[in-house]
């Protein structure tokens, strides 16, 4: 389930070609290359970011209750709450804090 519902992209707008996300690899990575991708954009980062999953990672954010989050950086934080366990497998130090390049 996507949870935009006023998904305003001018007709110009190419949707970047994501990396996507399954559920395996690291989130931190996954989350600043998306940013990155993203960057002009403000508006639709909630939209742009679900395109950015598949599998098991998009079934998680389609799984969360509507009004769940209301901005990128609540769904940011929801998904790294979500993906933590795996940034041990990557060698990230837990206790370094991620933070959006917004």
């Amino acid at each position: 389930m996507c949870h935009c519902l006023n998904v305003n992209l001018p007709h110009w707008y190419k949707i970047p070609k994501f990396k996507k996300f399954n559920g395996k690899g690291d989130p931190q990575h996954h989350l600043r290359l998306f940013v990155n991708e993203t960057l002009p954009e403000k508006d639709n980062k909630i939209f742009l970011f679900q395109k950015s999953l598949e599998g098991d990672a998009a079934m998680w954010v389609g799984s969360l209750p509507v009004g769940s989050f209301t901005t990128f950086e609540e769904l940011a934080a929801k998904f790294m709450s979500q993906y933590s366990y795996l940034t041990s497998t990557y060698h990230i130090r837990p206790s370094r804090q991620f933070s959006l390049p917004l």
